[in-house]
């Protein structure tokens, strides 16, 4: 994947040589170099997903591609109690690949990062859902919260349960 430094080192060149097609394919994102170069960047990653098409732009000029997704996320409670909770989140994208995210919410901390294009990539949903209890794991093995440690218990035996063979 391009990273934004060669995007613009890309831009530099094609303006170097006269490049008319480069330049008119990069301005096309912004005329800003550094939203140009993370337009350019959130278009790619969102093209190697499998989505076609043109990029759409929000109000600011920043590629908005990730409504997208919305009708493809699938949201699996693992815990909830009281004020602590954890929300695998789980996405197909159209290339056939699934992505995952957390949103996970502790006595004292939490995360959130639901599932986009810039996850990791899994062939299929029980990898995926691996990856998110996994992160999960980490995020509570590392509370400072001992009320929070009985939540690791109840992870791994969702993590358990999920490898098991279905018999039906």
């Amino acid at each position: 994947m391009n990273t934004e430094e060669n995007i613009i080192a890309k831009f530099k060149a094609a303006l170097a040589y006269g490049d008319v097609q480069t330049l008119q394919y990069m301005l096309s994102f912004t005329e800003r170099f550094e939203q140009m170069a993370r337009n350019i960047k959130t278009y790619e990653q969102y093209l190697s997903c499998g989505f076609t098409g043109k990029p759409s732009f929000d109000k600011y000029g920043w590629i908005d591609n990730e409504k997208e997704l919305e009708d493809s996320k699938e949201s699996v409670p693992i815990f909830r109690e009281d004020r602590t909770e954890l929300i695998a989140e789980l996405c197909q994208l159209p290339n056939g690949k699934w992505v995952s995210g957390i949103f996970l919410t502790l006595s004292e901390s939490g995360h959130c990062g639901g599932a986009s294009i810039w996850g990791t990539q899994h062939p299929e949903r029980l990898s995926a859902y691996m990856e998110a209890l996994k992160k999960a794991l980490s995020f509570v093995q590392h509370s400072s919260c001992k009320y929070d440690m009985k939540y690791i218990k109840i992870i791994k035996q969702e993590i358990a349960a999920a490898l098991q063979p279905c018999l039906f």
